[in-house]
């Protein structure tokens, strides 16, 4: 099975699984599968075809897959070159907006690294929230930051829901920071 990982500042970080035959990639959360939060991408930017394609052998099919532009007003590119449809290969970069997504096409060890790092990056960015509460003299919510910290080191919470907590805490971090300026 094929998938999408998410770049951030170089860094791999959201995985998406290709698991349906078409999968929608926009800005706008409730019509598409994959939504990407960036002013430059189109409320429904592109989207991705998987379809069963004869191989060398008559009785072999294969799955391929191919990404289409949907008249995106800041156009879609794969490897740097300006497609409007394009046949993607394992490891091609597809850049929508100012984000990047690398194409995987089945491979599960490539993405263990990954993973590694998206908790990584998460636990780091708790650490961090967790000292800008201790900053702001917010000792409730710095325990509360604490407490997620050990949680998804000792119950193994899944890669993704670490990070998304990550995110909201750093979210609601810098509201009690305007709210203390």
């Amino acid at each position: 099975m094929a998938s999408l990982i998410l770049y951030a500042n170089g860094a791999p970080g959201i995985k998406y699984t290709v698991d349906r035959p078409i999968i929608l990639i926009g800005r706008c959360e409730r019509e598409n599968d994959i939504c990407l939060a960036d002013s430059f991408v189109s409320k429904t930017h592109a989207r991705i075809e998987a379809r069963l394609c004869a191989g060398d052998d008559p009785m072999q099919h294969k799955l391929q897959y191919f990404l289409i532009d949907e008249g995106s007003r800041n156009h879609t590119y794969v490897n740097t070159k300006r497609v409007n449809a394009c046949q993607l290969k394992d490891s091609d970069f597809i850049r929508i907006g100012r984000l990047s997504l690398k194409f995987v096409e089945d491979d599960s060890s490539a993405f263990e690294v990954d993973t590694m790092q998206i908790e990584s990056d998460s636990l780091h960015i708790l650490d961090e929230i967790k000292q800008e509460l201790e900053e702001l003299n917010h000792p409730q919510e710095m325990e509360e930051m604490s407490e997620l910290a050990m949680l998804s080191a000792v119950e193994e919470i899944e890669i993704e829901d670490i990070a998304a907590n990550a995110i909201q805490a750093q979210r609601f971090s810098r509201r009690l920071q305007l709210f203390d300026d």
